[in-house]
């Protein structure tokens, strides 16, 4: 493990694309697909069979998921403990299970498998990283873990007490968390740019 000149530009960089491209992708494959309806549905409708173009999705949840799967290295590469190193592997193996997203697309056996499996992989990467910086001293690094550890019980909280109207609801709320701890993580890391320890 080592530190890399320019290694935290290139972090932030890549938390913004993960940050952003999702979320490029469904308003523009949404925009194709005039039909659809997220408070019935579930975004992956966007990629399915039955969908105008659904390679616009399905290719954009591919280079999602390799975006995050880089995001995972550059995070590996300026990590100096194992706990770090750990967390970033959970965080390129979650971004592998993005990318399944758009390999299995709605209607194919693996799809509920790969998605689900991504969120739950991405948070707990969130809590191993969210330990591994709070032990060097980065504030950042407890509210990373709090969004990793409480993503999953705060919306099966909701499911309990309210229900949520519909899968893509769901899916909005479990991005949103995504994305919040993406950005934890870039101001985690930019402040602890400097020489490994």
């Amino acid at each position: 493990m080592y530190c890399q000149r320019g290694a935290s530009e290139h972090l932030v960089a890549l938390a913004l694309a993960v940050t952003v491209l999702p979320w490029l992708v469904i308003t523009v494959s949404w925009s194709l697909n005039p039909w659809f309806d997220p408070l019935r549905g579930a975004y992956s409708d966007l990629g399915s069979p039955g969908a105008r173009y659904p390679w616009v999705f399905n290719l954009g949840m591919i280079v999602s998921g390799a975006l995050v799967v880089a995001l995972g290295i550059v995070v590996y590469r300026v990590s100096v403990s194992r706990l770090e190193a750990a967390g970033a592997a959970l965080l390129s193996e979650a971004g592998v299970f993005l990318a399944l997203v758009g390999l299995f697309p709605e209607g194919t056996r693996p799809h509920s498998f790969v998605a689900t499996w991504f969120f739950l992989q991405l948070y707990a990467s969130y809590v191993v990283l969210g330990v591994a910086l709070r032990r060097r001293g980065l504030a950042e690094g407890l509210a990373l873990a709090a969004v990793g550890a409480l993503a999953v019980p705060l919306a099966g909280l909701v499911e309990f007490l309210v229900g949520w109207p519909s899968v893509a609801v769901l899916e909005t709320y479990a991005v949103l968390a995504a994305d919040v701890g993406a950005v934890l993580l870039a101001t985690a890391y930019r402040r602890a740019q400097g020489p490994c320890s």
